[in-house]
């Protein structure tokens, strides 16, 4: 009877147990799930391989074009020597073949996206008026791509997406997104451009042109995020909390991968610089902008828009054997270029230059001059504020930045050709524009934090080694400028003595070309 009492008991303990254990699970709030990220991430989910992504992207492609006017039969993706997908020929391709020729539908513009989806203008033509451009309509729209899906689903998609834009009254997000979900897994989970710089690794450019330029875009892309999360995020159906991690990604996609073509407008038949993602097409990787043979030189190929056929089409520039990887020239860069947009750097890179921010003009001007006035307001509305042109190469200074040290000259009465001066005010004028010129050399290399030689010293060390890739090329890059302005300055320099100390020759045609 005892053994009974106790057993009944412990079961009675039992069974107040779990009750208890239940009541407090009921009562205690469910762990909400993770509103930073969706169930399935086709980038950062485990085992992704781009290359892989990339070839099933050029099936996806060929799989949607019932369309004549599709080309993508002699290339083909393979991996490279870093890993990464590129574009190789499957046949001899001579000058002037083209080799790509895409469809418009198979192109993410801001028209194909409101044509698309007329329910998504409303939301982000706002974002247009706000940032002044429309790519960050398009890191809106990628963003919407890659996260807003209640879908898990982990195939390649097939689906093909309607022109007729009725049918998206009503429709679900998932369409739009599994759409586009083939060249969405074929994008990098991140790129090392200026917007994946951290503090330290920006302040490794200080003095560098570049240093200003990743401060103001870390500022913008960061006001742009904050007007997206009151303005824009909130009105995308099916989309998690966007992070600012989440935000840089994508501009840095756009800023990468991009393109700008020349496009008749469809609704103004107005012709417009139309900014737009290429799947496939993005996939070709850079070269210099000239190719060197004993023939001469040219650029690998030409590409743009054919208005006629609503095609994106390339063509290769020089004969290409079969197997051979096809480059793309992203455009006469410096360095400092390529690293803000695309995320790395090239050594011995043919167009290196240092760009000079107008500020650096400014330093020049004269406050007793009588003209200081409308020679700053000249200068500070060409609103050069990323150098632009005005850049300073090995062999010479562009042609607008001696326009800006001519305007800076300028005196009541000048004349605008030098030549129909006196010789010896000639000379004068030459010995000040050079002055000027090396001043101008002299204040960018006092600009940076280190001098060559530290820098280096600091890239034989091995504290180098451990640094990240990014706080690498930020030292390579500042190396580089100070050596291009090293040997410009040199130049000048020697120039100047010549001007001071002219020989007897009078043969100045090497002086001219500077």
């Amino acid at each position: 009877t005892m053994t009974k009492q106790r057993m009944m008991i412990l079961v009675v303990v039992l069974l107040l147990i779990c009750c208890s254990a239940r009541i407090e699970a009921d009562t205690t709030s469910p762990t909400p799930p993770s509103s930073s990220s969706p169930s399935y991430d086709p980038i950062s989910h485990n085992g992704h391989d781009r290359v892989a992504a990339a070839v099933e992207l050029e099936k996806w492609m060929k799989a949607q074009l019932e369309d004549r006017y599709l080309e993508l039969n002699h290339v083909r993706v393979l991996s490279d020597s870093f890993g990464n997908p590129a574009l190789y020929a499957t046949t001899n391709l001579t000058k002037g073949q083209p080799f790509i020729v895409i469809p418009w539908h198979l192109l993410l513009s801001i028209d194909k996206i409101f044509v698309d989806r007329p329910d998504m203008e409303p939301i982000l033509s706002p974002l247009s008026s706000f940032s002044g451009n429309d790519d960050d309509i398009l890191a809106v729209y990628i963003l919407y791509l890659r996260f807003c899906s209640s879908s898990t689903s982990t195939s390649t998609s097939t689906t093909s997406s309607s022109s007729d834009s009725s049918t998206y009254d009503d429709v679900d997000v998932d369409v739009d997104v599994d759409y586009w979900l083939p060249w969405i897994r074929t994008l990098p989970g991140s790129v090392d451009n200026i917007y994946y710089f951290t503090e330290k690794e920006i302040e490794l450019m200080k003095g560098s042109p570049l240093h200003e330029i990743a401060i103001r875009k870390t500022n913008e892309m960061q006001a742009k995020f904050e007007y997206c999360q009151q303005y824009i995020f909130p009105k995308l159906k099916k989309c998690p909390t966007f992070s600012i991690s989440d935000w840089k990604w994508a501009k840095a996609i756009v800023a990468s991968r991009s393109i700008q073509l020349d496009y008749l407008h469809f609704k103004t038949s107005s012709r417009v610089q139309l900014s737009l993602m290429a799947p496939y097409f993005d996939l070709l990787n850079h070269g210099h902008e000239k190719t060197r043979t004993e023939k001469g030189t040219h650029p690998y190929m030409t590409w743009g828009y054919n208005d006629r056929k609503d095609t994106l089409h390339a063509e290769v520039q020089y004969d290409v054997s079969s197997g051979d990887p096809i480059y793309i020239a992203y455009g006469e860069f410096c360095s400092d270029q390529l690293l803000e947009r695309y995320g790395f750097y090239m050594k011995e890179n043919v167009d290196e230059c240092v760009h000079v921010p107008y500020r650096h003009l400014l330093s020049l001007l004269d406050p007793s001059d009588p003209l200081f006035s409308k020679k700053t307001k000249i200068i500070s509305q060409q609103k050069w504020e990323d150098g632009g042109s005005l850049k300073i190469q090995r062999v010479g200074v562009a042609d607008d930045l001696l326009w800006m040290i001519k305007v800076i000259m300028y005196s009541a009465g000048d004349v605008d050709d030098d030549s129909l001066l006196p010789f010896d005010i000639q000379m004068e004028r030459a010995i000040k524009r050079c002055r000027l010129l090396i001043q101008l050399f002299r204040n960018l290399l006092e600009g940076y934090s280190t001098t060559i030689e530290q820098d280096i010293s600091l890239i034989n060390s091995s504290i180098y080694k451990g640094l990240s890739k990014r706080a690498q090329m930020a030292i390579q890059l500042r190396k580089e400028e100070k050596d291009v302005l090293q040997e410009i300055l040199r130049i000048h320099l020697d120039y100047e003595s010549d001007l001071l100390n002219p020989p007897d020759s009078t043969d100045w045609d090497e002086h001219d070309e500077l």
